[in-house]
């Protein structure tokens, strides 16, 4: 399930922390987030949710 995380409704759901490497290489992050941005939305939806990653 791509895109749903873990919050208070979805105990059992991954935890997005979780698929970050605290150890990743700082150009490698930067790079990642880089690609990330310049890519082509697929789908968007309306609604609020919080930062899986810092709430």
């Amino acid at each position: 399930m791509i895109g749903y995380w873990a919050g208070p409704d979805e105990p059992g759901w991954p935890e997005a922390p979780a698929f970050v490497d605290p150890d990743a290489d700082a150009e490698r992050q930067r790079q990642v987030g880089d690609y990330l941005r310049h890519g082509t939305t697929f789908v968007a939806a309306a609604g609020h949710s919080l930062c899986r990653l810092c709430g």
